[in-house]
């Protein structure tokens, strides 16, 4: 695991295209942050992985975590056996956010977006944005995206 940055997901399993279009996501839920579930084209992965990946970012309390300048600018920032968890920022400047909060939006979008697959395995895989208002918004850094990563 790393905390800084890594250009768009390189080598995930999530599409570039879903990292950036962030017009296509937002129209897809009522509320601008989402939790967006069920993204063409996003990979899910087993729910253990991400709640190992949400325990890593709540046990860095008091450190940030780090997305170089965008759109589409993502940083890896939590990876556990083929769970990832990413910090992406559609900004034209790097973005920072403490890592315990990235947990909190990962475990929001567990809270909302996990499921089962066709083999009966729990599995999540989604996206939230920090849009500088409301009861999360802490100044619009970005986003949090939670899916499969083969190179964890």
């Amino acid at each position: 695991m790393g905390i800084g940055a890594l250009s768009i997901p390189i080598g995930s399993d999530l599409p570039i295209e879903a990292a950036t279009n962030t017009t296509r996501l937002e129209s897809r839920s009522p509320d601008p942050r989402g939790p967006f579930c069920n993204i063409p084209g996003y990979k899910s992965t087993l729910q253990t992985k991400i709640r190992d990946d949400i325990q890593q970012l709540h046990n860095m309390f008091g450190q940030s975590c780090t997305a170089p300048a965008g759109p589409g600018g993502c940083a890896r920032v939590a990876c556990t056996n083929g769970g990832a968890v990413w910090m992406c920022n559609d900004n034209i400047t790097p973005s920072e956010a403490p890592c315990s909060m990235l947990g909190d939006y990962a475990q929001a979008i567990l809270d909302s977006c996990g499921t089962r697959d066709g083999a009966n395995h729990k599995v999540v895989q989604g996206q939230l944005f920090d849009v500088g208002s409301g009861p999360h918004g802490s100044g619009g850094w970005g986003n949090v995206v939670v899916g499969l990563d083969s190179s964890c």
